[in-house]
């Protein structure tokens, strides 16, 4: 509607909808507004005060590292390099990222529990997996086939480059849904630290790969895609583990 300022009315209404929707869903379930006290508040703080030491830092590195690759990449390749991989990284993760963060959302209550009632939580896991393979399945198709046509239909035949770009990034792409997925495991064991460090380790390696960087740009995307794919593997084998050991701890 060329508002001035757009971005900012968009997300100022946007988030302005959500709260009022969490009131009304607040309001409609009977909530028990005189929950609240001080005292709750202040001993959940003590309780939990392990998350917010061991977490704040390295989820500030982790948005970093995210975020830069963008601006490393219009310095080292220029503007049009950076449109690409900005525009690639965009249509293919947002979609991921939503639906990745759907199903945390979804199956965490089931999660915690099946926990508190120490039963076993591989076969949720199976079945969160087979419904990500199945998404995955399709993205892997729709872009390797079609990958460049598809670009340069919805956007134009000068963006029909970012298809390529799609066929290195999307194994990075899946690698973080499914360990997205998954991270809900994290703070339902109690696995503060090992969330921590996996992204901690997320920061080192993607700016190891960025300050390194090839002539080539396609080269430095294959690298790129490898060194988060590296990461989440890490991550899920991380979060794997751990389910194992719980399994065996209730079996």
């Amino acid at each position: 509607f060329n508002i001035q300022n757009g971005l900012v009315v968009g997300y100022f209404i946007g988030w302005l909808f959500t709260f009022i929707f969490g009131i009304i869903q607040l309001l409609r379930s009977e909530f028990d507004w005189n929950f609240f006290s001080f005292s709750i508040i202040r001993e959940s703080i003590i309780k939990y005060k392990h998350y917010p030491i061991y977490n704040t830092i390295p989820s500030f590195l982790n948005v970093l590292a995210q975020s830069s690759p963008f601006l490393l990449i219009t310095y080292y390749y220029g503007n049009e390099y950076g449109g690409y991989f900005n525009i690639c990284k965009q249509i293919i993760q947002i979609p991921f990222s939503f639906v990745s963060m759907s199903i945390s959302q979804v199956y965490f209550k089931k999660l915690v529990d099946s926990i508190n009632n120490h039963q076993r939580i591989f076969p949720l896991l199976i079945h969160v997996s087979k419904f990500l393979f199945f998404l995955i399945g399709i993205a892997m198709f729709v872009i390797f086939i079609g990958g460049e046509k598809l670009f340069g239909l919805i956007f134009g035949k000068n963006w029909e480059y970012v298809g390529v770009l799609s066929k290195y990034y999307i194994f990075s792409v899946i690698m973080f849904s499914i360990h997205q997925s998954f991270s809900i495991i994290y703070p339902s064991l109690h696995l503060v630290k090992q969330e921590s460090i996996i992204k901690f380790l997320y920061f080192i390696i993607v700016f190891f790969v960025l300050y390194f960087h090839p002539s080539n740009f396609l080269t430095f995307m294959l690298i790129y895609t490898i060194a988060e794919c590296v990461v989440f593997i890490i991550g899920i084998c991380v979060i794997l583990i751990h389910v194992h050991k719980y399994e065996k701890s209730i079996s």
